[in-house]
């Protein structure tokens, strides 16, 4: 498995002068991978910004589309109507309709979550990997320090994401 990417983005420099343009400083958030998990390389004081997108906003299901584990979807007209794949499915593969098989389809309850891999101590290898839950259109911040737990030996931090729904932006400062 190959980890997906993320770019940490560099502190902004502060001008004397007023932003050029209204947007200049809003952050830029990328969609997590809940296949491949994602990575960024730490620069020794980096905050990483999750957020998980209102299921409202979720995409309706298609059955021209291939869907891939974590990714949700809006079933109109079947209660519950919010769906989550457990297992990669579509054109090309087998199409499942939500809802019809607990397989290939989950309900989705509107909370996501974000496991933080933690890099083996020196002592004994121990590691300090865990899981925060992350509600339907909430925030969770983490500072990742020099000391941090979570930078492993090739100086990446590395993460998972439950859902397509949590999205990430990376900086340093």
């Amino acid at each position: 498995m190959a980890l997906t990417p993320i770019t940490d983005l560099p502190a902004v420099p502060l001008q004397p002068t007023a932003p050029t343009s209204p947007t200049q400083y809003n952050p830029t958030f990328v969609a997590g991978d809940p296949v491949n998990g994602n990575y960024f390389t730490a620069t020794g004081r980096d905050l990483m910004t999750f957020y998980c997108s209102p299921s409202a906003l979720a995409s309706p299901y298609s059955a021209s589309v291939n869907y891939t584990p974590g990714a949700v979807v809006f079933q109109a007209g079947s209660p519950p109507n919010l769906y989550i794949a457990a297992a990669s499915n579509g054109p090309g593969s087998t199409v499942v309709t939500p809802g019809t098989n607990p397989s290939f389809w989950a309900v989705y309850s509107g909370v996501s979550t974000i496991t933080m891999i933690s890099a083996p101590d020196a002592c004994t290898g121990r590691t300090a990997t865990f899981t925060y839950t992350v509600p339907d259109g909430g925030f969770t911040e983490f500072l990742v320090l020099p000391t941090s737990v979570f930078t492993q030996a090739n100086g990446q931090v590395q993460w998972q994401t439950s859902s397509t729904l949590i999205q990430v932006f990376v900086r340093s400062f």
